[in-house]
């Protein structure tokens, strides 16, 4: 029962993610890319621009990749119990 549940949780996921990457084709939504890069860029002053501060990772990406690594981690794990449970 929990795993009919859980494939049936990916499929609809999945479904609804290829509805939304449609409508958002269909609308044009990713169009307007040339601008949206220079945004960011908008508020510097001119010697902001030509000496730029060292990269760093900023919180969100720090968090989305340590979701996803806990994510691949559950997934591994949950392959590994059906593999050895049936």
């Amino acid at each position: 029962m929990p795993t009919t549940m859980m494939f049936i949780y990916l499929i609809t996921g999945s479904i609804f993610a290829v509805f939304v990457i449609t409508w958002a084709l269909r609308t044009r939504q990713f169009d307007d890319q040339e601008r949206a890069r220079f945004l960011a860029l908008r508020d510097l002053s001119p010697d902001e621009l030509s000496n730029p501060p060292p990269r760093r990772i900023t919180p969100s990406v720090a968090f989305m990749f340590v979701a996803v690594l806990v994510a691949v981690i559950a997934f591994a794990r949950l392959f590994y119990t059906l593999a050895t449970v049936g």
